[in-house]
């Protein structure tokens, strides 16, 4: 099985947090995504 996500976008009140971010997972692959915790 594989995961493509593909231009991805997220504003917060205008503040873009993500501009056409792109992803393929393959299978067999792990991907661990790290991000501040608040």
């Amino acid at each position: 099985m594989e995961v493509r996500v593909a231009n991805v976008r997220k504003e917060f009140d205008r503040f873009p947090a993500l501009h056409d971010v792109s992803l393929d997972i393959k299978s067999g692959e792990l991907i661990a995504l790290l991000v501040p915790s608040s």
